[in-house]
């Protein structure tokens, strides 16, 4: 579908695609990748009575890239999501929102900075940030070796990596996967790497806020998804409404790898439960959603 534009506050134009009517939620990417990820969960989630917002970041997918280092920094990406928001839920409304890897932690720091505007989260595979300081100079290290491979190889070599699991999943022969791929190839490298130097790799944690976020969240990882395994226990155990749940045989991209089992893990977070019989005992572990979240 053709991207939508929406003009950020410094002009900075971001691509994005609205489906459906009903409820809304905002599905924010992981880094390097684009709102293509998120193509097999769109159908089901509109049909199930939601409408669906994709965008892409600054510097990623179809949004503009601009050249100057200042342009990118975690405020002006909570700014961008806002204006995206905005759009697509009308001035100051609310909005699930769903972030995967980058997009997750960026949604929690969205979150707390406004709390009113987020009906749920829908967490995956991502994690709260790293507190400890050792932890996150790896994790710059790592996000300056992936700007490092765009600039040399391009994004042709990048996905050719090992390190292209993380973006388009392990099953890359998938008609969902080739898509993304292809998205992603499209992009232009200098803003994917200035967004790793400026964004990614100096997002800060916020670990020790998780306690204030009241809103329900699921937190969703694939159970072979090592790097995140713990991340998505701390945020569970953290968040105070959460909902935790594994998907088998499922590598960091969940969306790509198991689409159905991931869409209905959404769909069972966002819909709520017929009421029991008086006959019936229900007993469900962990947190979701109840009919009063949408009214």
């Amino acid at each position: 579908m053709a991207a939508e534009r929406v003009v950020a506050t410094d002009g900075v134009r971001l691509a994005v695609e609205a489906h459906g009517d009903g409820p809304p939620i905002l599905f924010s990417c992981g880094y390097c990748t684009t709102r293509e990820n998120f193509r097999p969960q769109v159908a089901p989630l509109v049909a199930a009575g939601f409408r669906v917002l994709l965008w892409d970041y600054r510097g990623h997918g179809e949004s503009d890239a601009p050249e100057q280092a200042h342009a990118y920094s975690m405020a002006q990406v909570l700014d961008d999501l806002s204006c995206v928001l905005d759009w697509g839920a009308g001035v100051g409304g609310a909005a699930v929102l769903a972030g995967f890897s980058f997009g997750g932690l960026a949604s929690l720091h969205f979150a707390l900075r406004q709390p009113g505007r987020v009906r749920a989260l829908m967490l995956l595979d991502t994690g709260p940030g790293f507190k400890n300081p050792e932890a996150q100079a790896r994790w710059r290290a790592q996000t300056e070796k992936t700007a490092a491979i765009l600039e040399q190889r391009g994004f042709d070599g990048f996905l050719a990596s090992r390190g292209a699991d993380t973006a388009v999943g392990r099953h890359r022969e998938a008609p969902a996967a080739i898509a993304a791929a292809a998205a992603i190839a499209r992009q232009r490298v200098h803003g994917v790497a200035q967004f790793g130097r400026q964004v990614s790799g100096l997002a800060p944690s916020c670990i020790d806020e998780l306690a204030q976020i009241e809103a329900p969240s699921l937190v969703l990882v694939g159970a072979e998804d090592t790097a995140f395994l713990r991340a998505a226990e701390v945020l569970a155990a953290r968040l105070p409404h959460a909902r935790h749940v594994v998907i088998p045989d499922a590598g960091h991209v969940t969306t790509l790898e198991q689409p159905e089992a991931v869409t209905q893990a959404l769909l069972d977070f966002l819909l709520p439960p017929a009421p029991p019989s008086k006959k019936e005992v229900v007993v469900k572990k962990g947190v979701g959603l109840d009919s009063s979240t949408f009214r």
